[in-house]
C-alpha cells in the first residue's frame, strides 16, 4: 500500500509542476487531471467466491463543456487476489489467496456536477468501459483453463465492454488542485467474454470501487476557477436595434447642407443670427434619421431596410426581428400568432390546421401530415420498429419483427404414406412446399422430424418403420433446398399415442409425422 501512496505523490508534483506551462497554451475551457487511488470489491458472483480487497489506481482526463459538465476518459489498473474456494470474511491481504486477476479498464464518458463548480461540489458520471482481463493460479502464476460456449478449453482472460457509474464529491483546495471521494459501480456486459454458462456464472459480473484522487486543473482565461464560482452574473438592460451596414454608410456620406451667414451691414443696428443645420434626429430608433426615414412609426426591435421600412422575410405581417419564426412556410401565413410562429400544440414540426394526428407524442417521427410514422405499414412506429421492413404477409411480434413463434408452430399431418409403406404419397407432397418457403425465408430456424405408428405389429418393425417414414420427408425437404444440417429425423414407433388403438380412426391419428420447430 505504501507504495501506491508514494507514487501518487511523486505524480501529483510532477503535475502541478507543469500546469503553469499548460496555461500559457490553453486558452479555452479548464482542463482536469486526476489521480486515483481505490479500493476494488467484485461482486455477483454465483459461487462461493469470496474477495479480497485490493488496490486499483488510475489516471482521468477531464474536459469542461460548461460550468456543469464535462467529458472525462479514464484509465484503471490492477491486480485483484480471491479465495475461489473459502468461505471466510474479507481479508486485506492475500495469504490465502489461490487466484489472481490482472485488470485494466479504459472508459469514456459525461460527468455532471450538480451545480457550478465551487467550493465543494457533489458530481455524478457515468463512462463506457472496456476491461481487459486474466485469470491465473496464485501464487503459481499459471494459466486457468476453462471452457468457451462451443466447449472447447481456452485461457481464464477475456477482452469485455461495461458500464461504469460513479458519486462524487470534489473539494477545491486551492485555485489549480481539487481533492475528491468517490464511489463506483462497473457492470460487465458479457460482451466479448465467450465462456460456458457455468464460467459465467463462477465468475463476478460486477466490481464496486471506493476510493480518493487529487486533481490538477490547468487551462482557461486566467480566471481562476474558485473566481468562476464567486462570480455574480452581470444582466445589462440593452435593447439592440438591427440596421443593414449600407445603411450606415450611406448615413455616413449624407450631408446637409448650411447656407452661409447673411452678411449684416456695420451701420445696421439689429443683429442678425447665423444659420444652423438641425440635428439629426429618430423618433423610432431603428438606425434611419428621420430625414431619410420613409416609415417613421417602424415598431421597436424590427429589422428595416436603408429607407427605414421594417422588412418581412416569409410575408406573414409579422416584422423580422420580431418574427420568432421568420420562414414560416406558404400554407401556414395565415395561421401564425403574434410571435410569427404556427401553433403547433404537439412539438411535432407540423402545424395545428394541418396535423391530423394533433396529439402525437414528444420526439416520435411523423409523417407530412403529423402522424406518426410506420414505412411497412405494420402497425409498429419507426421509432420502436426493430424491423421497419418487414413483410406484410407475416404476423409479426411487438417491436415489428416476425414473430417466429406464430409462424413456426408445431405442425401435424396424417396420411402422408399408404399402409405400410415408407414413400410421400404424391398427392401429399404439395402440404410441404410453404413449410420450404418459409425456411428458405429464416435460415435460423431448424426442424425436427417425428416418426409415429400405431401399436399394429411387432415393435421392432414399427420403430424402424416410424424411422423410415422420418427420413423420407426429411430427404424431401432436403431435395427442395433445405440445408441437410438443419434437419433432424427422428422414429418414435408407437410412442406417445394421440388416441386410442382401439378404433380404426384412432389408429389413423397414431400413424402420424410431427414437425416441431426450433430457433
Amino acid at each position: 500500500m505504501r507504495k501506491y501512496v508514494l507514487i501518487l505523490c511523486v505524480a501529483v508534483t510532477v503535475a502541478f509542476c507543469v500546469s503553469a506551462e499548460l496555461q500559457a497554451s490553453i486558452k479555452n475551457r479548464p482542463f482536469s487531471l486526476q489521480l486515483v487511488l481505490n479500493g476494488i470489491q467484485p461482486a455477483l458472483n454465483d459461487s462461493a467466491q469470496i474477495w479480497l480487497f485490493s488496490p486499483y489506481w488510475g489516471a482521468d482526463v477531464q474536459y469542461m463543456v460548461s460550468q456543469q459538465f464535462a467529458i472525462v476518459g479514464a484509465f484503471r489498473s490492477g491486480k485483484i487476489y480471491n479465495d475461489s474456494v473459502s468461505t471466510s470474511l474479507f481479508k486485506f491481504n492475500n495469504d490465502r489467496a489461490n487466484r489472481r486477476w490482472s485488470l485494466t479498464g479504459i472508459s469514456l464518458g459525461p460527468k455532471f456536477y450538480l451545480n457550478q463548480r465551487g467550493h465543494t461540489t457533489p458530481y455524478a458520471q457515468a463512462r463506457f468501459e472496456m476491461l481487459l482481463w486474466n485469470i491465473k493460479s496464485h501464487p503459481a502464476n499459471e494459466a486457468i483453463v476453462v471452457e468457451n460456449t462451443d466447449g472447447n478449453a481456452r485461457d481464464y482472460k477475456a477482452t469485455e465492454f461495461g458500464i461504469t457509474i460513479g458519486l462524487g464529491l470534489e473539494q477545491l483546495l486551492t485555485d489549480r488542485v481539487a481533492f475528491s471521494l468517490g464511489a463506483e459501480y462497473t457492470h460487465f456486459a458479457g460482451i466479448g467474454a465467450d465462456f460456458a454458462q457455468w464460467v459465467k456464472n463462477s465468475r463476478s459480473r460486477a466490481i464496486l470501487q471506493f476510493g480518493i484522487g487529487v486533481s490538477i486543473h490547468f487551462g482557461g482565461k486566467g480566471r481562476s476557477m474558485l473566481e468562476e464560482a464567486e462570480k455574480k452574473p452581470q444582466n445589462p438592460n440593452r435593447i439592440s436595434r438591427k440596421v443593414y451596414e449600407e445603411d450606415a454608410d450611406e448615413e455616413k456620406d449624407t450631408v446637409i447642407a448650411v447656407p452661409p451667414p447673411v452678411p449684416v451691414r456695420v451701420d445696421t443696428v439689429q443683429s442678425v443670427p447665423a444659420l444652423v443645420a438641425p440635428p439629426d434626429t429618430d423618433k423610432d430608433s431603428d438606425g434611419v434619421v428621420d430625414l431619410l426615414d420613409k416609415c417613421k412609426n417602424t415598431p421597436i426591435g424590427a429589422i428595416v431596410d436603408r429607407d427605414g421600412c421594417p422588412l418581412d422575410s416569409d410575408n406573414d405581417k409579422i416584422f423580422d426581428g420580431i418574427d420568432r419564426c421568420p420562414q414560416t412556410l406558404p400554407a401556414d401565413v395565415r395561421h401564425v400568432d403574434s410571435t410569427g410562429c404556427a401553433p403547433d400544440s404537439d412539438g411535432d414540426g407540423i402545424a395545428d390546421h394541418r396535423d391530423l394526428c394533433p396529439s402525437t407524442a414528444k420526439g416520435v417521427a411523423v409523417d407530412s401530415n403529423g402522424c406518426v410514422l410506420d414505412l411497412d405499414n405494420d402497425g409498429v412506429e419507426n421509432s420502436i420498429d426493430k424491423c421497419p421492413d418487414s413483410s406484410k404477409e407475416l404476423p409479426i411480434n411487438q417491436d415489428g419483427c416476425p414473430d417466429l413463434v406464430k409462424i413456426f408452430e408445431k405442425q401435424v399431418f396424417h396420411k402422408l404414406f399408404d399402409a405400410g409403406e415408407v414413400k410421400i404419397r404424391s398427392d401429399q407432397t404439395a402440404v410441404f412446399d410453404s413449410i420450404v418457403k418459409m425456411l428458405k425465408m429464416f435460415p435460423e430456424v431448424s426442424v425436427m422430424v417425428n416418426g409415429y405408428t400405431d401399436d399394429v405389429g411387432p415393435d421392432d418393425g414399427n420403430l424402424q418403420l416410424s424411422q423410415k417414414r422420418a427420413d423420407a420427408v426429411k430427404n424431401y425437404l432436403a431435395s427442395a433446398g433445405v440445408a441437410d444440417s438443419r434437419i433432424t429425423s427422428i422414429g418414435r414407433g408407437e410412442s406417445n399415442f394421440m388416441a386410442s388403438n382401439r378404433t380404426r380412426n384412432g389408429r389413423e391419428q397414431n400413424r402420424r409425422i410431427e414437425l416441431e420447430f426450433k430457433f
